[in-house]
């Protein structure tokens, strides 16, 4: 069989313009379903951890954790009115444990790029097992708070380290419990 170049012929400018048209749909779907809330639900599952490891590795030296995580960053900040245990931690403070971060008046660090109003917070509840230490995210939208117990605990997991918790206004809470002592 032998081809003839009058054989083979380009696409027409019609053909281009519907092969364009289809491409420029696809993409407006593509652009327009991206889901925000999975990746600002990642985001806030690896900062409770690095918050976690930086509290973990302060407590190596202050011997017990620090009530506000701006002590983590500011040496101004860790002292024995701000420490669970009540001992002056400033003496014992040895390096940065965590990035400087904009903070509330209590220390808690403030998550702006995941909500309006989020926040971490350390805390701990104590019951028959010992006291648990946690990183709680508070204010967080709703939409973001299963992305972020996906990432924390494997997607689909209905236990483990991270809890939410959705609230009625909007807005609810992620809780990572770091450590049991």
């Amino acid at each position: 069989m032998t081809l003839h170049l009058r054989d083979c012929r380009g696409f027409s400018a019609l053909e281009m313009i519907a092969v364009l048209a289809a491409m420029a749909v696809i993409s407006a779907i593509a652009i327009f379903s991206y889901d925000q809330s999975n990746s600002r639900g990642i985001a806030l599952s690896r900062s409770m951890n690095e918050y976690a490891n930086a509290l973990r590795m302060a407590k190596i030296d202050f011997s017990c954790y620090p009530t506000r995580l701006d002590a983590l960053f500011d040496r101004s900040k860790a002292s024995a009115a701000n420490a669970f245990c009540g001992i002056d931690l400033a003496s014992q403070w040895r390096q940065r444990y965590a990035q400087p971060a904009p903070v509330d008046g209590n220390g808690n660090i403030l998550l702006s790029s995941i909500g309006a109003g989020a926040s971490l917070a350390i805390t701990s509840v104590q019951d028959t097992g010992g006291t648990h230490w946690q990183i709680v995210a508070n204010r967080i939208p709703n939409e973001v708070i299963p992305k972020a117990t996906d990432a924390c605990n494997g997607a689909g997991q209905t236990s483990g380290r991270c809890v939410g918790s959705p609230g009625p206004d909007g807005s609810g809470s992620v809780t990572l419990e770091f450590d049991l002592t």
